[in-house]
């Protein structure tokens, strides 16, 4: 689930926009929910920072949301982002041991890539 909320338009420099995205895994009953900033001159994307830890308090609400969504409909427990963190010895699209951790297993290896 990816929610893009409205931004606010840049004069000058670049417009950030940011997505919330939940992520339920298909492995285990479990869900993680994160924020992506895009920075955007134009047409062209620039840069992604990806927010794993705690959500920006602007986008809160939305993060708790999809959160209450994914547990009532799926009945998946948040993955805690210690664990979520954790090595593992897996080969994961084009990562590999020791960067692979369960967040890349479980949901995405590469979850800056959300548009």
């Amino acid at each position: 689930m990816i929610v893009a909320p409205p931004g606010e338009k840049a004069l000058h420099g670049p417009q950030l926009e940011w997505r919330v995205v939940g992520y339920l895994s298909i492995l285990a009953p479990v869900y993680t929910v994160h924020c992506v900033r895009h920075e955007v001159y134009g047409q062209h994307h620039r840069d992604s920072k990806v927010f794993l830890g705690p959500t920006p308090l602007a986008l809160r609400g939305i993060a708790d949301v999809i959160a209450q969504r994914i547990e009532e409909d799926y009945g998946a427990t948040a993955l805690p982002l210690d664990i979520a963190q954790t090595p593992v010895p897996l080969y994961v699209n084009f990562m590999k041991p020791p960067q692979t951790t369960l967040f890349h297993a479980l949901f995405s290896s590469e979850p800056w890539n959300i548009f």
